[in-house]
């Protein structure tokens, strides 16, 4: 990482770090990467070394009530509190998109993203909702549009959900959460940022099988071709990112925001 520049900054509440390599001139593609819970913008940092030598500028950053967000401690208390995460944790990314425009080593008119779980989550939520048109890839990593077996889990394995385990109350808040998660907006219009689907066959977390529907589904909106729209499950992988899953993000970052793409565009 020492061969690197590494650049600490602030976007209102957002705590951010932009890492880049000073020897590549001009302006670089710009990648933001989104960690998964339990987890702060510095575990990205050794996947941002990675980017800045392969020629980006990329950004780690922590999640709303994570790190050094100021609203650390303010959630959890009901299941549904975790969604509100993940939208807020969206709306970052614009924010920083339009600061990184006024940064002069980044080219924020490129710009991809990449996130594992939560932020795979976080991912989706943008792509349904907010996506700027400067945003030319995303590959979220074992991460889902659909939200409400998210709220079934959490109520059955966190703690201060004991009193919400009978089974009527788990299906009124999958009901509550199925109104308004990700997966009805993608699933309906689709989304004009090439995505790479990545899951793993045996993650326990979020079913491979869900994101297969959601693939078939998303693959008879516009602009389907593999060029855009592309699904990847690995075998023998549970909620972990590995190696592979990494070169696969990669390929997709490169195609999208480094080669000259002479297909068709839903812009």
């Amino acid at each position: 990482m020492n061969r690197y520049v590494r650049v600490p900054f602030r976007v209102a509440d957002i705590a951010a770090i932009g890492v880049y390599d000073g020897a590549v001139a001009g302006r670089k593609p710009v990648v933001l990467l989104l960690h998964g819970a339990g987890s702060t913008k510095e575990s990205g940092l050794e996947g941002a070394g990675l980017l800045a030598s392969l020629g980006y500028y990329a950004v780690v950053f922590d999640a709303y009530g994570f790190g050094e967000s100021p609203h650390v401690g303010r959630f959890l208390n009901d299941p549904l509190d975790i969604f509100q995460i993940y939208r807020e944790t969206s709306g970052y990314i614009n924010k920083l998109i339009r600061y990184l425009a006024q940064v002069p080593d980044a080219d924020a008119t490129r710009v991809g993203l990449v996130g594992f779980s939560m932020g795979a989550h976080t991912i989706y939520h943008y792509l349904a909702y907010e996506a700027a048109s400067v945003v030319r890839a995303a590959v979220p990593v074992c991460g889902s549009p659909r939200w409400d077996n998210i709220a079934r889990r959490f109520i059955l394995t966190l703690e201060p959900f004991v009193r919400l385990r009978g089974e009527e109350t788990i299906r009124s808040y999958e009901e509550r959460v199925a109104t308004f998660h990700p997966w009805n907006r993608l699933t309906s219009v689709g989304t004009a940022v090439p995505l790479l689907i990545l899951a793993g066959e045996e993650d326990d977390r979020i079913p491979a099988d869900d994101l297969r529907e959601f693939y078939r589904r998303i693959r008879e909106q516009p602009c389907p071709g593999p060029e855009r729209l592309r699904m990847v499950v690995f075998p023998g992988v549970g909620h972990t990112w590995t190696g592979e899953m990494l070169a696969a993000g990669i390929d997709w970052l490169r195609l999208h925001l480094q080669a000259v793409y002479e297909g068709g565009t839903c812009r």
